[in-house]
């Protein structure tokens, strides 16, 4: 995937710049970030940026996705399928 940082925390915070513009217009992002470590180095980024903006969101690990959301974002109302297509990637 295009968007998968290069190891190093200037490729996890490019990415949690990316998803978190996302995730303030769409109210969510996704991205496949198969590396553990760096993955987390995105969510740490994630929620420094949150907290930085005064945005309340969550971060999550599934399979090899990082997952953001805005907390009062219209995604947590919806059912279970469609979360799950507006959590799928970007191809």
């Amino acid at each position: 995937m295009d968007d998968a940082p290069v190891p190093g925390a200037d490729g996890a915070r490019r990415l949690a710049e990316t998803m978190f513009a996302e995730a303030l217009a769409a109210g969510q992002s996704t991205r496949a970030v198969a590396d553990d470590a760096v993955a987390d180095e995105v969510r740490q980024a994630l929620r420094d940026l949150g907290r930085t903006a005064d945005v309340r969101l969550r971060t999550a690990r599934m399979n090899d996705l990082v997952v953001v959301a805005r907390l009062d974002a219209a995604i947590w109302t919806d059912d279970t399928a469609t979360m799950r297509a507006k959590l799928t990637p970007p191809s």
